[in-house]
């Protein structure tokens, strides 16, 4: 009897754990959206953003800290889209894990300026965001973008 309670805990507990690992992060959900939406004619809205971001969203780019909010948020992505032809978040990301509310990541972004230019260059991207009631709160990344003799991995 015990051995069977056993075996079933053990089953219940490797099912619980393949569900966690191939369970996407809302970090990744947003990616895969971000990477469809981009190639679509329309402009990014703030209710895109909603179903990722809270409200009052604080995105922090080396250093850097934009206005706080989906307003800005758009704005910002709408700028990138009206200057690249393309750009893609690598996935599966390099790297990514989470700790009590924040999910770490390391992560390559392909970007292309133009459209004869088949690979303007990938940047290296590390950071974290904060999860507030299954939104992302906090975007605080780094960026370095290699030099283009080393800019392709």
């Amino acid at each position: 009897m015990t051995a069977c309670l056993l075996a079933s805990l053990t089953q219940m507990a490797q099912a619980a754990e393949d569900h966690h690992v191939q369970q996407d992060s809302v970090l990744v959900q947003m990616f895969k959206w971000f990477n469809g939406a981009f190639t679509e004619e329309e402009k990014f809205t703030e209710e895109d953003f909603a179903r990722y971001f809270t409200d009052d969203i604080v995105f922090v780019l080396n250093g850097k800290r934009s206005p706080k909010g989906l307003k800005s948020l758009t704005e910002r992505f709408n700028t990138l889209k009206e200057n690249y032809h393309v750009i893609e978040i690598k996935l599966p990301m390099e790297e990514e894990f989470s700790a009590g509310d924040k999910i770490f990541t390391y992560h390559l972004n392909r970007g292309q300026t133009l459209k004869d230019d088949p690979m303007s260059g990938f940047s290296h991207v590390m950071g974290y965001v904060v999860i507030k009631g299954g939104k992302i709160d906090l975007l605080n990344f780094l960026d370095y973008t290699a030099p283009e003799k080393t800019a392709t991995p």
